[in-house]
Parts: C-alpha cells; sequence; structure tokens
C-alpha cells in the first residue's frame, strides 16, 4: 500500500513538474506567461471533465445507491427497534 502512495504521489510530482515546463515553454516560446497559464489550466480542467464524466460518475452513482439501500435498511431497523420499545413500555407501563 506504502509503494502505490509513493507512485501515485511520484506521478503527480512528475505531472506538475510537467506542466510548469510547458507553461515555461509556452511563456517563452509563443506567448505571454499568462496566456501560457490559461492554456495548460484549461487542458487540465478540460481533463478532469472527461475523467470525471467517463469513469468517476459512475462510481459515485454506484456508492449512491449502495449507500441509499443502506440507509433504507437502517431505517426499517430503526422502526423495528422503536416499535419493539413502544410494545415493552406498553408491556410494563403497569408494573
Amino acid at each position: 500500500m506504502m509503494i502505490l502512495l509513493l507512485f501515485i504521489l511520484a506521478a503527480l510530482l512528475g505531472a506538475l513538474l510537467l506542466s510548469a515546463a510547458i507553461v515555461v515553454w509556452l511563456g517563452e516560446v509563443a506567448m505571454p506567461l499568462h496566456c501560457a497559464l490559461l492554456i495548460v489550466g484549461l487542458f487540465y480542467v478540460a481533463m478532469a471533465l472527461v475523467v470525471y464524466y467517463g469513469w468517476l460518475r459512475g462510481a459515485i452513482e454506484r456508492l449512491h445507491n449502495r449507500l441509499d439501500v443502506v440507509y433504507k435498511v437502517s431505517a426499517a431497523f430503526d422502526m423495528v427497534y422503536r416499535r419493539v420499545l413502544a410494545f415493552v413500555s406498553q408491556l410494563f407501563k403497569g408494573i
């Protein structure tokens, strides 16, 4: 598990350094620095949207459906508990 975490951190660091290098290169070769930052930022926003709509959205919906089932079962158990508690309190009310 630790190796996976280190790999993910290394990949993120590599992406960060690559992004900085692309921004500096675009800033020197083609355009002002703020335009280069905007272009690289828009690329990452587009990539994030593709990842979200392509993979992450379905996973979040599946997790939401599972949690909805857990909530319904929990509500059913709570209702049964309250009814049993009311029955027991009615049973021992006269004692």
